[in-house]
């Protein structure tokens, strides 16, 4: 139904990787499979944090938590996030790391529906009849705000020098607000999730070429190396995702929302940081 790969790279210049990517169901909660297939990334922020101990502990709990709520998948993915949010904040105080922050992209497909999340500037693409490609995620940096006022193209947002300003990232305060999309699933359809380690220096074009023209593994690989080539100075992650067939089972068997009153009544109702 699904073809995935997924690579996360230190890159050339960073000491350690801060990156850290993620997919569900694990086999230890495969009863949540009619939630569908869950991907993440996340870019931890550097500096004198521990963005790699963010990074990994937001996927971690994101996956658990989306799977675990019995919850529609898109309230399940903003609840699962929330919890991921706070997680983080909270280890980041107990180890007294003021700066223990990550983005993140999230995609969960379930049957003929895409739901995408995120926070700061970790990308999700959408490439549709292997040409048309489309950012389907929200960039929450101050680059991002200058394109929105016109102030930028967006191909000077690429390269402009405070273009790793983001203005939102989890940890960073006890709740925070991701940005949520849903979008209908088409069979080969492809789907990139990727740090700004990649999509800075490779354009969306390029991207979409080499995500369409490979399998999903070799395609990571290939995206990786192009970024290392251009002179990334970041860490690079992605994962590509082809849907070669919509699983009609799990759409049939999306779950139903349940709210305070109705367990009652029985009745169904319905500040920048650099990274």
């Amino acid at each position: 139904m699904i073809d995935h790969g997924g690579i996360s790279d230190q890159g050339p210049v960073r000491k350690r990787n801060e990156d850290y990517i993620g997919y569900g169901p694990a086999p230890d909660i495969e009863p949540g499979h009619h939630k569908g297939r869950l991907f993440i990334v996340c870019d931890g922020v550097g500096g004198s944090g521990a963005g790699d101990v963010a990074s990994k502990a937001a996927v971690e709990t994101v996956l658990k938590e989306y799977y675990a709520l019995k919850k529609k998948p898109d309230k399940a993915l903003l609840e699962a996030i929330a919890a991921a949010n706070l997680h983080v904040f909270d280890i980041s105080m107990k180890a007294d790391r003021m700066r223990m922050e990550t983005t993140i992209a999230a995609l969960a497909i379930v049957g003929h529906k895409a739901f995408i999340a995120n926070i700061g500037d970790t990308r999700a693409y959408r490439i549709r009849k292997k040409t048309q490609i489309e950012l389907l995620s929200t960039d929450h940096s101050e680059v991002a705000e200058m394109v929105k006022m016109r102030i930028l193209s967006p191909d000077n947002a690429r390269h402009h020098p405070r273009r790793h300003i983001i203005t939102r990232s989890m940890g960073s305060f006890p709740m925070i607000s991701a940005a949520m999309r849903t979008e209908t699933v088409e069979a080969e359809d492809t789907y990139v999730l990727c740090t700004d380690g990649l999509w800075e220096p490779v354009g969306d074009d390029e991207i979409a070429q080499v995500a369409t023209s490979m399998p999903p593994e070799e395609a990571c690989r290939t995206l990786i190396d192009l970024a290392i080539s251009r002179g990334t100075n970041d860490n690079v992650s992605v994962q590509v995702i082809t849907v070669n067939e919509i699983d009609k089972e799990t759409a049939l068997h999306l779950p139903v929302d349940v709210s305070w009153w109705s367990k009652v009544s029985g009745v169904f109702g319905g500040v920048g940081v650099k990274k």
